[in-house]
């Protein structure tokens, strides 16, 4: 499918992000959503029952050379977007994002400042609702019932520590726009999975409290067989059951480890608890610093883990790959120019103080005429034609399998040789190599 706008978010996405990416659809009317597979489950089933009022487009299905704005919703970190994190490395692609997790010094380098709208509220929905209000934009009844199903998902129905005035308004502004109550109960009142189940029994049994004095705090960790929807409903379950003021919950399961973070009263920032320290990327190096598209380049720095794009003066280098934490292989890329060399990763992009030169790789020879077209061994001939090297240094001509030894003169466009003394009688194919390659063959006969 082609669109030059797409709509996207993080994965396992919740009913917040959901109801943020339809409100971001209004804003821009031709983009796309893309929904993939990691899917909370209430969330897929609500999107697979009213399809024809949410169209979405999976990622797989995507032109990802038509796109040339790419709209983030609850995230700006390109590693929590799955198969598109690859957009966000591309200079012809305008990145615009819409948030309210974003702490200090958390904006990529990919994300321009004034590209980002961000608030503090307990929902992203919250921020897009009030856009929409001053811009003018009708919300249906049925959008509106999706702007407070993700309100209520994302605030506890008005209950977390994170709720703000503003959403409270959002959601009274929701009811006013005929946000349908039965649809709300439905989507809203979940009972717990088999999975989910069994993952509250093992948080339970291995929860443990943390030494604090302001603060109770629990940490869980387990690991479970098969994949968990809605780790997040174990936590605040958790947190129900207990009376803790945080919860710390880390489930092991498909090979990696999901870490959610819960907590109210206000007592603790779960968010900066868990936020990575992401160490922002370094160049200091690269060899060789000269080469043509091809080029194999390997580039010293800091900070490479995770890296998602590397570029050569802006040129994305399709073929790439982390060696470490400080070295990264890439190569140079058709097309590319010279300039600085770049490595992007989840902590930003870093580019070379030096540029890399990339240079013309060398045409291959070619062959016009032979003059003249038969001679006997020995006689000296003239083959015209194109990129035959100023000096023959390495070069050769070849009659046939027998390569020429005796040279009269050689230049770019003609080179003056003796038919060698040992080459078959008859017709044969006279080529010219060079370092760039064979030319095309050109028959010469050899007579006695």
């Amino acid at each position: 499918m082609r669109t030059a706008e797409l709509i996207a978010s993080h994965g396992n996405t919740d009913f917040d992000a959901f109801a943020a990416m339809v409100a971001a659809r209004k804003l821009y009317p031709e983009a796309a959503i893309s929904l993939g597979g990691a899917v909370n489950r209430n969330v897929r089933e609500f999107q697979a029952l009213y399809a024809d009022l949410i169209p979405v487009v999976d990622p797989g299905d995507v032109d990802r050379g038509s796109v040339r704005r790419l709209i983030l919703v609850d995230t700006v970190h390109a590693n929590r977007i799955g198969d598109l994190a690859d957009l966000c490395a591309r200079d012809d692609v305008q990145v615009l994002a819409f948030d309210h997790h974003i702490l200090g010094g958390e904006l990529p380098a990919f994300i321009h400042a004034d590209n980002l709208v961000s608030s503090s509220d307990g929902s992203l929905v919250t921020l897009l609702v009030g856009i929409l209000v001053q811009r003018g934009i009708a919300i249906t009844p049925f959008e509106a019932t999706v702007f407070a199903l993700g309100i209520h998902e994302d605030t506890g129905s008005l209950t977390f520590s994170t709720t703000t005035p503003r959403d409270a308004e959002a959601l009274a502004l929701c009811m006013q726009r005929g946000a349908d109550t039965a649809l709300l109960e439905k989507w809203l009142t979940s009972t717990l999975t088999p999975a989910q189940r069994h993952a509250l029994a093992a948080a339970l049994e291995s929860a443990e409290e943390l030494p604090l004095e302001e603060a109770t705090v629990l940490v869980s960790a387990l690991r479970e067989e098969v994949y968990v929807e809605g780790v997040s409903v174990v936590a605040h379950r958790v947190m129900d059951l207990t009376g803790c003021d945080a919860c710390f919950l880390l489930v092991e399961m498909e090979g990696r480890i999901f870490v959610t973070a819960r907590s109210r009263g206000g007592r603790l920032d779960v968010a900066a608890a868990v936020t990575p320290d992401i160490q922002v990327p370094a160049v200091t190096t690269f060899l060789p610093a000269v080469g043509p598209p091809g080029t194999a380049v390997a580039i010293t720095g800091t900070g490479f883990g995770g890296a998602t794009a590397v570029a050569f003066n802006g040129a994305a280098a399709t073929l790439f790959n982390v060696i470490g934490a400080t070295q990264v292989a890439a190569t140079v890329p058709v097309g590319a120019t010279s300039g600085p060399v770049s490595v992007t990763t989840p902590g930003g992009t870093a580019a070379s103080a030096v540029d890399f030169t990339v240079t013309t790789p060398p045409a291959v020879p070619r062959i016009t005429t032979i003059k003249p077209s038969s001679g006997r061994r020995g006689a000296t001939v003239t083959i015209s034609g194109s990129d035959f090297g100023a000096t023959g240094g390495a070069s050769l001509v070849r009659f046939g399998a027998t390569t020429c030894t005796a040279y009269v003169s050689w230049s770019g466009t003609q080179i003056a040789c003796k038919v060698p003394v040992k080459s078959a009688l008859g017709r044969l194919s006279v080529t010219v190599t060079t370092s760039a390659g064979a030319s095309n063959a050109v028959g010469f006969a050899v007579r006695r």
